[in-house]
Order: C-alpha cells, then structure tokens, then sequence
C-alpha cells in the first residue's frame, strides 16, 4: 500500500483571455514539501507539475486513478482557473487551455468524477483550489443501467461507513477563488492554500490525536476563511455515508503518539493473568480507570495506542480479539462511528488463510468478451467451516443487521454444517450469506473484501487467455483436483491437492466445490445486491466430471440456494488506510 499524491498548480497561460496567477506555484510547492515530509503527510510518491498542458495533465490524472494500486491513498490537487460553461459544468484549465474550446483544451471535472467512480482506489482525496470549485459534480453517477459491475461493488461500499471518497474545493458554486484576503496580504500563498498548508502543518490536528484527519483540516480552512474579509466558503463534498474524519492526511509533530509509553504499559500489562488484562482494558474504556496521573497531553491517545500494542502482542488470540473489538469501542467513543484501524484478515480468521498476490491481466468469458483485470488478492483456499464459524459465532456477526443492508433474502439462522476438522470448505451458504460475510470482514479489517468478479476468479485460476484448461496446466489429473471422475464422492480439506495450484499459488479452484462470484449469469457485466438473478459459480465440484472444472467452465445458481458442494472464497482489491 502506498500514498501517492499529485499536484497540478498553473500560473501562466497561453490564451490571452486567461490572466495569469501569483500564488499556484508557490502553493504546490510547499504542499508538495509538507506530503512528501515523513514528519508530516508521509506519502511514498509527490509529483508537482506546475504550468503543466492540458493533455499531459489528463493522462497523469487518469493514471493516477486507473494505474495505482487498489490498496493506495491517492490525493489529486489543483490550484488554477477554475471555469464554468453555459450549463454550469466545471473545467479545469491548463497552461494551453482555450477559452473557446474548454471541451478539448481543459479537463473536465465530471471526468474526474468519472475516473473517481470506476478507480478501485477507495481512498481517493480530491483538493481544488479554484473559483467555483463546488460546483464539482459530487455523488453523480450518471446513469444507473450503464454502471459496471465494478462500479455497482464499490457503491455497495461507499454507501456503507468504510468507503471514503471525498473532494474539498476553496469555494461554493458561485465564488472566486481568492489569490488576497485584502490590500494588505503579503502572503505567498493563495487564501485557501495558505490555511490547507497550515493545517497540515499541525494546527489541523484539532483533536490533539497527533493526526490531521480531512474533517478536521477542512473546519480548520473554514474556519480561517470566515476570520478574514474575503467572501470565501471551503466546501466538503463525498458521498452518502462517507466518514471523513477516517482519512488521515498528515501528522501532528507536536503530538506524537506515545508509542514508547504504551509498549512500557504493554509491558506491564503481559505480567498480569489474562482476566484482569481483560477487566483493566474495559476499566479504561468504560473511562472507569486511567492510565496514570500524569498521561501526557492526550491520555486518549495513550489508552489507543495501548489497545494496539496489546492487541498485536498479547499472546492469547481470545484476549487479543476482545484488544481489537474495544480498541474499535473506543475509537468509536472519542471520534465517533467508522474510526477504524486497518488489520489483516489473517490476524482474524482461523487458519488456513493467507492472500495470494494477483498481477494486472486480463481474461475472457464466453468464449469471446475480453475483460482487463487490475491487481487484486484472493485467499489461497476457499472459506472454512471454521472461518465461517467464527463469524456466526462473533457478537458483530452474522446476526447483526447492518450485514445484510440491501440483499435481496435474508435466512432466519446459518446451516448447521456438521464437519469432522475444522480445514473443509464451507458448504451449505448462499451468495447472500457470502456477501454478508465479507461486508463483516471488511468491518473487521478496514480493507475492501468481497466476492471475486468471474474474469478476477478466471485470471487468477488460470493463464486468462483460454489457453490452459486447468490451473496446472491443459491436461486432466485426478491427483489435482477432486471431482467425480476422482471417485471420492465427498468434499476434502481445502489444503489437500497441493499439486493443482495455479500459476500465483492459488488453490483448489478446480474441483471440490463450486465457488460464487460477484456477478449476474446472464449480464456478466452487472451486478445486484437486491435481485434475485442467477449468479455465477465456477470451478466444477466434487459432484461433476472434470470438464467441468475446467478454467473457462460457466455455471449458474440461484442466489438463494444452499448446497452441499457450493462455497466461495474472497478476494480483496480495495485497502483503506486508518489513523
């Protein structure tokens, strides 16, 4: 996972119509300083581009969103012109940007949001410095019937507290962008700037976490702009659901986490028998007990900080699950719902589990639709009966409602699947419980987790060009895979046929059992939460013959229906990134 950010400030222009700016240079400049500052925004990658033309401008924008990794933080900034056509749309000009042909010589701002919407990036910040930046198309999708199923997965999430895209502009709809507050301004910074800059430098940090969130330095530039003479309102825009606060921006200096105070406290805390480490933590989150009389400056930030050393280092998986749940108790008691913190599913489900990393590829259904598949990552088994288990099991699990907001059925109780160990796959769940499981691992783990997109599940089974029948290879083995020509005629553990992995390590997706996909049979490019469609499942089963677990084999199954040789695996494309 990285941090990129890239920032476009243009000063001069070659249409005479255009008057040149003083302050984006300089603007960008210190923004690029402070992002790149480990001591501050700590991003990996900064890219300024001053008087940059418009083409070059549109492709390192679109590069930016379709070409970064699903687990990156991606800020786009632009300090300019901002220009209005006669229907209200929003362009941004560019150093060769003609005034009567914004069309082709500036870039638009709805296709930003387009790239926005269709990025598998879930963290995405968008900064514009600009007059009438807030008339940015905010929360448009535009029409409905034409979305890709890509588009429709991650709506999914964004309308639920974990996916955050958001876009702070300098003004409203109507308002200029100011490069002075008044006559006597000798700043070297344009209004908006100067107060984006400053808060990034700490001041923005108005909780004393020691982290500048995106709500917060946004109160802190609206703030400022309301202290000065200039008719300037910063606006916030996202969509529905969207917890800014969540996105962290930079770091404080003058508040640093006390990161040797809570492993001495960690420390203290591992000498003591398991109940009180228990009742301590509770104590201290309840705000019934305290860390000690003289906690530095944010006591609240030692009591987090402890609940994460504990709940990486405490040597019971109980007691460190129960660290983790009122570590998400508390974040959520001082800075209010969806203030997670990332954690990998390894460290929540039981193994076997652990991702296989999937290259960008590309792959073909139904013998002739080509798909481009992005980098992803997909759990090398399918989904345990014990994984499962874990989930029906959790208080936050699988009766809790926020799980099946918007699916079209949900089942009174889980199917009691009797297993003899713990490693067979989990059987007997329909697509509906599936998706429901992996909204509550993304609740967990503050990354994106779902079903695999069919073309993600073939690239990753296989070479994705239709040349290789089988994981391993373009011939049939009965020591590869579980199927019926293998004469078993029950399902096996997930980590047995260790021999028919795929190409990135992938195993047992040929075979065993039949695996669901995120998307329709019918309109493979559609998805739906609520419809009752058929969907795809893929790798055969040990219930049918080989050919059926071929690579390019399609199935259909009714979303509703459980079945004894039906599970599923998850994958992962979008990570977010919490303070």
């Amino acid at each position: 996972m990285a941090r990129k950010a890239l920032l476009f400030g243009v000063s001069n222009y070659t249409d005479i119509a255009l008057d040149g700016l003083e302050k984006p240079h300089s603007d960008i400049g210190a923004i690029y300083r402070l992002l790149a500052d480990m001591g501050h925004g700590g991003f990996d990658s900064v890219m300024q581009k001053p008087d940059a033309d418009w083409h070059e401008a549109h492709g390192l924008i679109t590069d930016l969103f379709l070409h970064s990794d699903a687990n990156d933080v991606v800020l786009l900034m632009f300090a300019g012109h901002g220009i209005r056509n006669d229907y209200g749309d929003l362009y941004l000009a560019f150093k060769n940007t003609q005034m009567n042909n914004l069309e082709g010589t500036a870039v638009a701002a709805h296709n930003i949001a387009r790239l926005m919407d269709t990025a598998q990036v879930a963290t995405q910040i968008l900064i514009l410095d600009c007059c009438f930046s807030g008339a940015f198309p905010d929360g448009s999708r535009g029409n409905s019937n034409a979305a890709s199923p890509v588009q429709d997965t991650y709506a999914d999430v964004f309308n639920m507290p974990y996916g955050r895209k958001a876009v702070l502009t300098a003004t409203d709809v109507i308002q200029v962008a100011r490069e002075y507050s008044g006559p006597a301004d000798d700043s070297d910074y344009s209004l908006f700037s100067r107060f984006l800059i400053s808060g990034i430098e700490g001041p923005g940090d108005l909780d004393g976490d020691g982290i500048v969130g995106l709500a917060e330095l946004y109160e802190h530039i609206l703030n400022s702009c309301k202290a000065t003479v200039a008719m300037q309102t910063p606006q916030l825009l996202g969509r529905a659901g969207l917890q800014f606060g969540d996105v962290s921006i930079s770091r404080n200096p003058e508040i640093h986490v006390q990161t040797d105070r809570s492993r001495i406290l960690t420390d203290t805390m591992l000498l003591l028998s398991e109940s009180a480490r228990l009742e301590a933590v509770s104590a201290l989150v309840d705000g019934n007990g305290r860390i000690s009389e003289g906690s530095a400056k944010n006591p609240d930030m030692d009591i987090r900080a402890l609940l994460r050393e504990l709940a990486f280092r405490d040597p019971s998986r109980k007691a460190r699950d129960h660290f983790w749940s009122e570590l998400h108790r508390f974040s959520e008691k001082i800075s209010g719902p969806g203030n997670f913190v990332i954690r990998d599913a390894s460290t929540i489900l039981p193994g076997p589990f652990e991702w296989c990393d999937i290259p960008q590829g590309s792959a073909m259904i139904r013998k002739h639709e080509y798909f481009d598949v992005p980098a992803f990552r997909v759990s090398k088994y399918p989904v345990t009966v014990e994984q499962f288990a874990y989930f029906i099991d959790s208080d936050d699990g699988y009766f809790q409602d926020e799980w099946w907001r918007g699916l079209g059925e949900r089942p009174d109780r889980p199917y009691d699947q009797w297993a003899p160990t713990n490693f067979l796959p989990r059987v007997y769940v329909n697509w509906y419980e599936s998706v429901a499981f992996t909204r509550w691992l993304t609740a967990r783990t503050g990354q994106l987790v779902r079903l695999p997109l069919e073309w993600e599940w073939e690239w990753a089974a296989g070479s994705g060009d239709g040349d290789t029948s089988y994981p391993w290879g373009d011939w049939w083995s009965k020591y590869n895979a579980n199927v019926k020509d293998s004469g078993i005629g029950q399902i096996t553990p997930v980590v047995d046929y260790t021999g028919g992995v795929s190409q990135f390590g992938v195993s047992g997706m040929s075979g065993n059992v039949w695996e669901r996909c995120l998307n329709l049979y019918d309109r493979p490019t559609r998805v739906s939460y609520s419809g009752k469609q058929l969907r795809v499942i893929r790798g055969g089963s040990y219930r049918y013959p080989s050919w059926k677990a071929r690579i390019d084999h399609r199935h259909a199954c009714l979303p509703g229906r459980r079945f004894d040789d039906g599970g599923f695996r998850i994958c992962s494309s979008v990570g977010l990134k919490f303070n």
